[in-house]
């Protein structure tokens, strides 16, 4: 992560503090985790994870649009408004939540300083056009979020899905998803859990899905 300015340490610890946040929730709960990140996933911090997906849609959202919201200013509202959730969609979506409210609060434009030095304003950019570009994006992501929470079924969760974040890591994404449960049935770790049946993998309380057997034996 390049951070402009002469505060590129102190951001940087910021950061790395933001993702040691405890989960507001002791509920651990199952959900879509959307693309695959650089690196093992299963070791990189939920924030980092989620801010890797909020630029990602900016880029696919906005394509080559120079009115953009800057890298910087998504890494430091997500930041901010990271309260610990456990899973990547949960973090991506409450803070995509949260930052509408401020935004709904605020009577201008939304100013995004460094939290380490309050002097530097990374927003300096937004102006009346590219401000109101941003709240709309914003608007429609949490609405397209939302609808992913809800929705079921593989097919319907992947259109969504490319439609969020591009054809490639969507694609990507699936496949590695749908590895990672065939493995876990085979070895007996898959489960159901919760009210909605929610497919878990290695949840002690969750009832066991049978492993794929001949015959029906």
């Amino acid at each position: 992560m390049v951070i402009p300015g002469t505060y590129a340490k102190g951001y940087g610890d910021w950061f790395t503090s933001r993702c040691r946040v405890a989960a507001t929730t002791g509920v651990v709960k199952a959900g879509v985790e959307p693309l695959p990140s650089n690196g093992s996933g299963e070791v990189k911090p939920t924030l980092k994870r989620a801010v890797q997906l909020f630029k990602r849609h900016r880029d696919v959202a906005f394509a080559d649009d120079d009115r953009a919201p800057r890298s910087i200013v998504l890494t430091t509202l997500a930041g901010g408004a990271y309260h610990g959730e456990l899973l990547c969609m949960d973090a991506l979506l409450g803070a995509v939540r949260r930052v509408n409210v401020g935004i709904s609060s605020c009577p201008g434009i939304l100013e995004v300083r460094n939290p380490t030095n309050a002097d530097e304003l990374f927003s300096e950019t937004w102006n009346a056009e590219s401000y109101s570009l941003f709240i709309a994006w914003m608007q429609r992501f949490q609405t397209k979020l939302e609808e992913l929470q809800q929705i079921r079924g593989m097919t319907a969760i992947a259109a969504v899905l490319r439609e969020l974040f591009g054809e490639a890591p969507t694609t990507a994404a699936i496949d590695a998803y749908t590895q990672r449960y065939a493995t876990a049935r085979k070895l007996g770790t898959l489960g159901v859990a919760g009210p909605a049946a929610t497919l878990v993998v290695d949840a002690p309380s969750a009832r066991r899905v049978p492993r794929n057997t001949f015959y029906g034996k």
